[in-house]
């Protein structure tokens, strides 16, 4: 079963400042660490672990680490005003869906073992600038991932979608 869900985005410039600075303190070490972003800094082909505020992402250095999410497409709204959270929704979850069916050759609902999640703007990020709906996939059992979930179905690697 496919699983959408949109989680309303509204960062500042503080919440992307604190973002830099918890992602700059784990560089230290010869090994790549994992780090901080906001969730609007994210791009595809990130893994990431989602913070309690959901704000905030936890980024893996590659995917190979445990998981919960794996960004695959992401896209810009368009509009000067903000079009409701419905329309951001619908929006979200026809882009979403079209790009996993490209990616992956099945449907969420055919693949059972993951499903999608979106994140889009709310109001006060739309009036902030934020456009940006981001869609990830999880597994549909809830447990953490480790490698790339579309190189597991055989699927087109993640990329950026205009």
């Amino acid at each position: 079963m496919s699983r959408s869900g949109l989680c309303l985005r509204a960062c500042g410039a503080a919440a992307l400042t604190v973002a830099a600075a918890l992602s700059l303190s784990g560089c230290a070490g010869g090994d790549p660490q994992p780090f901080t972003l906001a969730v609007t800094e994210l791009e595809p082909g990130q893994c990431f672990d989602l913070a309690a505020d959901e704000a905030f992402a936890l980024v893996k250095p590659d995917c190979s680490w445990q998981h919960d999410h794996e960004v695959f497409a992401m896209k810009e709204l368009d509009g000067a005003s903000f079009p409701g959270d419905d329309a951001v929704t619908d929006a979200a979850n026809d882009f979403c869906t079209t790009e996993y069916i490209a990616r992956a050759a099945a449907s969420p609902s055919e693949n059972g073992r993951y499903s999608i999640e979106f994140f889009g703007p709310s109001a006060k990020g739309w009036a902030e600038g934020d456009r940006a709906v981001l869609c990830s996939m999880v597994s549909a059992g809830g447990q953490p991932s480790t490698g790339s979930a579309f190189a597991g179905l055989g699927g087109a690697a993640a990329s950026p979608t205009p």
